[in-house]
């Protein structure tokens, strides 16, 4: 609730697992039999989704684009590099290991000339979040300089905000990597696709 008592969401209304449900609800309704609206990524937080993308499905892994890409910047490639969503996603993608070529990425977004789309994050308001969540894009930066990436940003992470992730990193990974509701994943298919999941998530806490 916010300081208004008005009911809010982190993500898009559209996107969060109610609404899946009231899809299906409102979709039954119009065709006149039931209809189920699912999500398999439901239980998950994009850092994790993120990793489970590349790590079991390259072959598709390597098609992922997230910015609208529509700027002169982006006109020859998949990423424009130069906005928020970029930004994050990049950080995610660090975090996860990943060959950053192979997916399209051409910079390193951690440096000086882009530092202006980490801005939100380390003057995060969360009345108006501009992409993402501070912990979640904090979780990614405190993997990536683990992983030994360098650049003009996670050195102002060390200085500023290191130190808070390190006292929460064990409740973090818990959260950000872990499973959370699955109500409009399907019975049926549930047990396999959470087992995935499960698999993969642990192979990813092993590394951190």
């Amino acid at each position: 609730f916010d300081k208004e008592g008005a009911l809010t969401y982190k993500a898009g209304y559209d996107q969060h697992n109610e609404w899946a449900s009231q899809q299906g609800f409102l979709s039954s309704l119009l065709i006149g039999r039931k209809v189920d609206v699912v999500s398999f990524m439901e239980p998950l937080y994009e850092i994790a989704i993120n990793r489970i993308l590349h790590s079991r499905y390259p072959e598709y892994g390597k098609y992922q684009m997230s910015c609208m890409a529509d700027s002169d910047e982006a006109k020859d490639k998949r990423w424009c590099e130069n906005c928020v969503k970029c930004g994050y996603i990049y950080a995610l993608c660090c975090a996860s290991g990943l060959d950053l070529k192979k997916i399209g990425f051409t910079k390193n977004l951690f440096d000086k000339a882009h530092a202006h789309i980490y801005n939100h994050f380390f003057n995060y308001n969360p009345q108006s979040p501009e992409y993402g969540s501070q912990e979640e894009l904090g979780l990614a930066f405190y993997i990536a300089r683990k992983k030994g990436h360098k650049g003009y940003s996670i050195e102002r992470f060390e200085k500023e905000l290191l130190s808070k992730f390190e006292s929460s990193r064990e409740a973090l990974i818990d959260h950000y990597l872990g499973l959370h509701s699955d109500g409009n994943i399907p019975d049926e298919l549930k047990p396999k696709i959470l087992n995935i999941f499960k698999e993969e998530l642990n192979k990813f806490i092993r590394t951190i």
